[in-house]
């Protein structure tokens, strides 16, 4: 069963509602990428409005209220509200009865949402594409500082709108286009589209003021920075004493292994497809294991249906979406997480099951390969090279014993700053 679409309780929190803080004097000018001249500085004390660009879906109901996921862009409503007196939010938004929980309000004084089409694949963004460019065209013409969340068609439409009105943007960078359009997830006529893809993506990082990468070294590889440009690597990922296990996780030899997924379900980008495909395998081969499939999305109910073709209802859970603590609680009690991703960026999931000592099997996507040995590592969209490395962890408690010890020990970069 899909959630209930019930509205949180009242009085519902609000993002975007502190007052900023007042910044300290000066400008803030960053040089062009090209050698050009910048524009002109933002002077401090003047008013200030970040256009925040992003492939996220927002919900509306009958009233006219925004909602967004409980962390659907929360570093970006704080980042925001200490530095710019407003943010434009430019984002898809959808018209429902009532938003489904966990839902947080918008704050309507501090965030104005530019609503676009809720368009759903490459197909609708191809019906969607002369509203959305007349769209974003006309709110480019108010840019003062613009951040583009790459990749996405929403983003990319935005920074070459920006492009061609000579306008400065900042790009934050959490995930490789290229991965997203390279795998059978997504069907053939998206594997047309990543040339081009790659190349303005490649072409918007290239040209922005500044740009904040979530990996080390993967999408700087591939999506280098202008010569000139302000460049960072940083996670939002924080964690507090408290998210940390007291020691590495012991698999008692012999039981069946509990597999944890964490992941969103609204589109394939996390595989889980892939992992009950892999689950049919370890049945076949007598490899005793249960998962539980925390997330929920569009595709749920598609997946269900796998589950059921597949005759493994007795092995997969879908739990639908699950609070954060209750999220820590599932991997307490697990022996093994498996994040088979088709894209990603840093995954968060990932970190906090590292941090609560388990040892864990990625996709070699993305920056999975800066936190995961490369034993841990298979390769996207293979259900049989995945069931392999599941079976081999299971089957060696002391492999696994030693990957439990090492996530831990990484997951401690992560720690948050005091």
């Amino acid at each position: 069963m899909g959630r209930a679409h019930r509205r949180p309780p009242s009085p519902p929190r609000a993002f975007g509602g502190p007052e900023p803080s007042t910044p300290a004097a000066g400008a803030i000018a960053a040089p062009s990428a090209d050698g050009r001249d910048a524009p002109a500085p933002i002077e401090h004390g003047a008013p200030r409005v970040l256009h925040l660009v992003m492939e996220a879906t927002f919900a509306r109901d009958p009233a006219g209220r925004v909602w967004c996921k409980e962390l659907q862009g929360n570093e970006h409503w704080t980042m925001a509200a200490g530095v710019f007196d407003r943010v434009r939010l430019v984002a898809r938004v959808v018209d429902v009865p009532e938003p489904a929980p966990p839902a947080l309000a918008l704050d309507p004084a501090r965030i104005e949402v530019v609503p676009l089409p809720a368009y759903r694949g490459i197909a609708g963004f191809a019906r969607a594409a002369p509203r959305l460019v007349r769209q974003q065209w006309a709110a480019s013409r108010a840019v003062e500082v613009a951040l583009l969340r790459l990749p996405g068609p929403i983003a990319t439409v935005m920074g070459l709108c920006l492009a061609l009105r000579g306008r400065a943007y900042v790009v934050e960078l959490v995930g490789d286009i290229d991965d997203v359009l390279a795998t059978a997830g997504f069907g053939v006529p998206t594997r047309a589209t990543r040339t081009p893809a790659r190349w303005l993506t490649r072409y918007l990082c290239r040209t922005a003021r500044a740009i904040s990468y979530v990996t080390r070294e993967a999408l700087q590889r591939k999506y280098p920075a202008g010569v000139r440009a302000t460049r960072c690597a940083c996670s939002d990922v924080q964690l507090e004493p408290a998210d940390f296990a007291a020691a590495p996780h012991r698999f008692v030899p012999g039981a069946t292994a509990r597999i944890v997924f964490s992941g969103s379900l609204a589109r394939r980008y996390k595989g889980a497809d892939v992992l009950v495909a892999a689950v049919a395998r370890l049945r076949d081969r007598g490899v005793a294991v249960e998962v539980s499939v925390a997330g929920d999305g569009f595709h749920r109910t598609e997946l269900a249906a796998q589950i059921a073709a597949l005759g493994v209802g007795d092995r997969v859970e879908l739990l639908g979406h699950v609070p954060r603590p209750r999220m820590l609680e599932l991997f307490a009690a697990a022996d093994l997480f498996v994040i088979p991703s088709r894209t990603e960026g840093l995954p968060r999931a990932l970190v906090e099951a590292m941090a609560k000592g388990l040892p864990c099997i990625g996709s070699r996507v993305g920056g999975i390969p800066e936190l995961l040995a490369d034993d841990a590592l298979v390769p996207p969209d293979r259900p049989d090279a995945l069931a392999d490395a599941i079976a081999r962890f299971v089957a060696d408690p002391a492999r696994m014993a030693r990957a439990a010890a090492r996530n831990l020990e990484v997951a401690r970069a992560f720690t948050a700053a005091r």
